[in-house]
């Protein structure tokens, strides 16, 4: 996304952002157009935001401190359909505008100006290195922001206040791979760095300012290792602690202080660490059912 430093409220001035919303995904064997929130500062369990405009799975989210998009997913057929929502109500999603082409399971990152969402699948056995923008304030079509290093699929995104990172994926085999582009400007990702091991499908979000983690995924089987990246400069992930539950597919988001691991592998599980600090997970609530391939988001 890209970065006015104009917009960014600094985190000692307490940029509002309170709630994660958690929305769509694969449960009990279909598609879902449940949205769900959680007051991020406190725990307990998920209450109903509203619905999507179609039941879908394989949606990636992005926001500003006001709205939330979600873009791509699988509904009967793999749709380049961007909705949004207005995160400090609650209420139906409405339609943005459409992505540059029609994919599943892409990453998305944003600068709170600027929403992109990274590679993806078209179902033709191989993931795609389409990376696409849109203004989140406006409404409208997305435009080329530039390609991936790799074509991927099951990636996932987290942010700073000028870098998106999309970490991980599956290219045929799962990937370690890591890789950041500038969200003010466009063009092409550059390599980032290495994951702590090789998976796809993991949960990521940030601080919305330099530390990201990287929670859960596969790498031959579920795991529940979470990774630690400073996303202001590049190098490779570090070991942060664990989830509570090895899963892959869940969504993640986060405000500040707390980064939530929200689902996966049909888990109705919700984990939070503090950001900040390193160590393992500590339960936060749960979802109104366990799920996956979820898209998630913050904001106020």
């Amino acid at each position: 996304m890209a970065f006015d430093a104009s917009t960014w409220m600094t985190p000692s001035g307490g940029d509002d952002i309170t709630r994660a919303v958690n929305a769509g995904g694969y449960v009990s064997s279909a598609n879902v157009d449940v949205m769900e929130y959680v007051t991020i500062a406190s725990t307990g369990n998920v209450t109903d935001f509203g619905n999507l405009i179609a039941a879908v799975r394989g949606i990636a989210g992005c926001s500003n401190i006001t709205r939330g998009c979600f873009g791509s997913g699988i509904t009967s057929g793999y749709i380049d359909v961007i909705q949004y929502i207005t995160v400090a109500s609650t209420g139906n999603a409405s339609d943005f505008g459409n992505l540059t082409q029609a994919r599943r399971d892409s990453g998305a990152v944003d600068n709170k100006v600027r929403g992109a969402w990274g590679t993806g699948y078209t179902g033709n056995g191989e993931g795609v290195n389409t990376i696409d923008y849109v203004t989140i304030a406006s409404t409208g079509n997305a435009s080329d922001f530039g390609d991936a290093t790799v074509a991927y699929r099951d990636t996932f995104g987290c942010s700073g206040t000028a870098r998106g990172v999309f970490c991980g994926g599956y290219d045929g085999s799962r990937s370690n791979v890591m890789m950041y582009i500038t969200l003010a400007s466009t063009g092409n990702a550059t390599d980032f760095g290495n994951l702590t091991a090789p998976k796809f499908s993991v949960q990521a979000t940030s601080d919305q300012e330099a530390r990201g983690v990287i929670g859960g995924g596969n790498d031959n089987s579920d795991i529940n290792n979470i990774d630690l990246i400073n996303i202001a400069s590049a190098g490779n992930a570090t070991d942060f602690g664990d989830l509570t539950q090895a899963r892959n597919g869940g969504g993640a988001a986060a405000d500040h202080t707390r980064a939530l691991f929200t689902g996966g592998g049909n888990h109705d599980i919700i984990d939070y660490v503090t950001i900040a600090t390193t160590g393992n997970a500590s339960d936060f609530g749960n979802l109104s059912v366990g799920g996956a391939e979820y898209g998630s988001l913050s904001g106020g």
